[in-house]
């Protein structure tokens, strides 16, 4: 096989592989405080006071659950969270955990939110310090 064929393998493969990667759920869901992207291979969740969670472009939401957990906070401060959704319809119902450290063994905090299409997370009115 000549050299300029080799390089072409890969391209070749990654080129079939565009389905199995990004989104499968694309579309954008919101509520108070709280807002989902899944659109071009990104995935964004933006909570209150902190920058947009993005996860990898990889990961591929195919069915139900829509599960992932991560970190959203800025320089000085951060906290944790799982995020749980699942579609029904054009809404999507989603349960957020926060744990919380303090005392040890704490329940975490959960927050269930109703999203839909042409929700407003309202951030725009919310006080946030720093």
């Amino acid at each position: 096989m000549s050299r300029r064929v080799v390089w072409l393998i890969p391209l070749l493969v990654l080129s079939g592989c565009h389905d199995a990667m990004g989104p499968a759920i694309t579309g954008r869901w919101a509520a108070p405080g709280i807002e989902f992207r899944s659109t071009n291979g990104l995935v964004e969740l933006t909570l209150p006071c902190a920058q947009p969670f993005h996860l990898s472009p990889l990961i591929r939401f195919t069915g139900e659950p829509i599960e992932f957990s991560g970190r959203v906070g800025d320089l000085g401060w951060s906290y944790a969270f799982t995020f749980r959704g699942r579609l029904s319809g054009d809404t999507l119902f989603a349960t957020v955990s926060f744990p919380i450290p303090i005392p040890p063994g704490h329940a975490p905090v959960t927050v269930e939110h109703r999203m839909t299409g042409d929700g407003d997370p309202g951030f725009d009115r919310q006080g946030c310090l720093g």
